[in-house]
C-alpha cells in the first residue's frame, strides 16, 4: 500500500483551481453593466472598461474581491496565489483524511504481524528497520 498523498497532491489531481479571472468576469457582470446608460454603452464590458481606463482600480478591485471570497468561504486560499472552491477543498480534506486512516490501519496490521512472526526477539530490530521504511 502505497503513503496517502498530501492534501496538495489530492486537490491538484482531482480538482481544478478556480479560475480567478473567469469568476471575477462573472462577478463584474452580474453587479455592474451598462444597460441602463444606453445607447453604444449598453453592451460595454464593465471589466474591460475598468481594466483600460483605471488600472489601479482594476486591481485593487480584483483583490478586494478575492479576499472578500475568502472571508465569506467561497473559495479556500492554498499557498500564495492558488485558489480552490471551498466545497472542492472540503472534498479533499476528506479523502486525505479516508487514505490516512487506510494507511494507518494498513501499518498496525503490518505491525501485528511482525510481532506474531517474531520467534526470536533480535529479529525484532529487523524488523522495525522494516516497518520504518514502508
Amino acid at each position: 500500500m502505497q503513503k496517502p498523498r498530501t492534501l496538495k497532491e489530492i486537490l491538484e489531481q482531482e480538482f481544478a483551481e478556480v479560475d480567478l479571472d473567469e469568476k471575477f468576469q462573472e462577478y463584474m457582470d452580474d453587479v455592474y453593466n451598462f444597460e441602463c446608460v444606453g445607447g453604444p454603452f449598453a453592451f460595454l464590458n464593465p471589466l474591460l472598461v475598468l481594466k483600460e481606463m483605471d488600472p489601479t482600480a482594476y486591481d485593487q478591485e480584483f483583490s478586494s474581491w478575492k479576499d472578500s471570497c475568502v472571508q465569506e468561504g467561497l473559495f479556500i486560499k492554498y499557498g500564495d496565489e492558488i485558489y480552490w472552491n471551498s466545497d472542492d477543498y472540503e472534498d479533499a480534506v476528506n479523502t486525505f483524511q479516508e487514505e490516512a486512516h487506510d494507511y494507518i490501519e494498513f501499518l498496525k496490521e503490518k505491525i501485528r504481524e511482525s510481532i506474531e512472526s517474531i520467534e526470536d526477539w533480535e529479529d525484532l530490530e529487523v524488523i522495525l528497520f522494516t516497518i520504518e521504511n514502508v
